[in-house]
């Protein structure tokens, strides 16, 4: 993972992230700068798997942004979130067709300790892998029109379950979801070529 400190017309993802968070917030991010700086800004612009933090001066709170420009960086994602889910966590996945959430779920599988092969369950909304350091529930919601679809496969349970509800187009159902919920949003960024993650 590079970690980088840059204003942000260093990155063209970069600039993107800035001016679209700043400009909803009505507020000027001249000068912002983001951890200890490594390389030129030629460098940052091949650099892959970025950590963007989103908060500056008295906004505490921190949202993560990482630039995944290859399957390597997505990898490299899911390992760190694997490494941070406990019994009963929930992560929820919102992006686009096609922009990465069922990779990313393989990752989480793979760095769990899960060796079966992970597919979408797109008509079957849930998926369960067992013989990871968790349990792996793989919800894809897509195709969910009510809520009693969910609690016909015993929803509630899975989440206040002992394992790892990973849940595809969660933002379909986000007002199911409990508090305490790890949001991880993927997107193409302005060229359709590298993705930016946001955890948080």
């Amino acid at each position: 993972m590079t970690r980088i400190t840059a204003g942000r017309e260093s990155h063209p993802a970069l600039k993107q992230i800035y001016n679209g968070y700043y400009t909803s917030l009505g507020q000027d991010c001249q000068g912002y700068v983001c951890g200890p700086l490594h390389g030129s800004a030629a460098s940052l612009r091949s650099a892959s798997f970025l950590p963007i933090p989103q908060r500056c001066g008295s906004m505490t709170k921190m949202k993560k942004t990482y630039l995944l420009k290859t399957e390597e960086d997505t990898r490299s994602l899911g390992k760190q979130l694997a490494g941070e889910v406990r019994p009963g966590d929930v992560i929820a996945l919102i992006g686009d067709l096609g922009v990465g959430k069922t990779t990313l779920t393989k990752a989480i599988a793979a760095h769990l300790g899960i060796e079966e092969e992970i597919t979408s369950p797109t008509f079957t909304i849930l998926s369960q892998y067992e013989g990871g350091r968790l349990p792996l529930y793989h919800f894809d919601v897509y195709r969910v029109h009510e809520e009693d679809e969910l609690f016909e496969i015993g929803f509630q349970e899975y989440l206040d379950g002992d394992g790892l509800c990973v849940i595809e187009w969660a933002d379909l159902i986000e007002g199911l979801l409990p508090a305490g919920t790890r949001w991880v949003r993927l997107a193409w960024d302005a060229t359709g070529t590298e993705r930016i993650c946001t955890v948080g």
